[in-house]
């Protein structure tokens, strides 16, 4: 009777150890998770840092020429560049009628800048920086970049995304004499990159390349006219549509300037 109470006892031991075993490991094996989720995160939360700094410094570049180097986490964070195959078009009509083209692409080789972060890295929809009032007309240069976080289904990871898919759009009336000049100007910021691959992370260097400037009207005219102007991605329709009512007997140009910058990957 004693044997049978004595390995009765020593299976109880067995179990009672087991258990305990695999509570530690468990405990362990979450400790450790834990811990990497939280450096995980912290590091997403310097990059969704660095992106805006990578916006903001892109518009600073250009207004003053002067480039920047913006540096990112190369532990768990994932630099991708990445070439959106669609058209930025501007479509234009005026009331009543007036030359100029109905449709201008603006941009047919679009880049997004997008940063993810490590597996463990919470799950986010926001917009960071930037104005998402209107997704297709601004009228602040620094509301021209905007960067959101969203969960990426192809990567499995979430991720701060950069692009540019929106006009700077200004009205200018310079007095002229008997007949004043009025120039509406759209703005477009151009980004592109080089680097040895694809993917990277370490150090973005930002630089002004140039400013190209296209005319889409430069003439005289009587009567007031009504101008409309709507900007699609190939053929969804971005934000709303905005129109500007230009007084009779002036000058009128309409010009698209475009920012050219490169992100230049290190």
């Amino acid at each position: 009777m004693s044997s049978q109470k004595a390995q009765s006892h020593t299976i109880s031991v067995v179990i009672i150890a087991s258990i305990s075993i695999v509570l530690i490991i468990m405990l362990f094996n979450y400790a450790i998770y834990s811990l990497e989720s939280t450096v995980q995160q912290a590091e997403f939360e310097n990059a969704k840092n660095s992106m805006k700094m990578l916006a903001e410094e892109t518009i600073n570049t250009i207004q003053s020429g002067v480039g920047a180097e913006i540096r990112f986490s190369s532990r768990t964070i994932r630099l991708n560049f990445i070439r959106l195959n669609k058209n930025l078009v501007l479509k234009i009509s005026a009331s009543p009628f007036l030359d100029i083209p109905n449709e201008i692409t603006v941009d047919s080789d679009i880049l997004i800048v997008a940063c993810y972060g490590g597996e463990y890295a919470s799950y986010e929809n926001q917009v960071i920086y930037g104005d998402n009032d209107n997704p297709a007309f601004v009228s602040d240069i620094f509301s021209t970049p905007i960067v959101q976080t969203m969960w990426d289904i192809s990567v499995g990871r979430v991720g701060a995304v950069l692009n540019f898919t929106r006009l700077l759009m200004k009205e200018y009336r310079i007095p002229s004499g008997s007949s004043d000049e009025v120039i509406i100007e759209l703005a477009y910021i151009d980004a592109c990159w080089e680097a040895e691959s694809a993917t990277g992370s370490g150090t973005i260097e930002v630089l002004y390349r140039d400013t190209n400037e296209q005319t889409i009207y430069d003439g005289y005219i009587i009567n007031p006219i009504t101008i409309t102007f709507a900007l699609y991605l190939d053929d969804e329709q971005l934000g709303t549509e905005t129109q500007i009512i230009v007084e009779g007997s002036c000058f009128l140009k309409i010009k698209l300037v475009k920012h050219v910058v490169l992100y230049k990957v290190r």
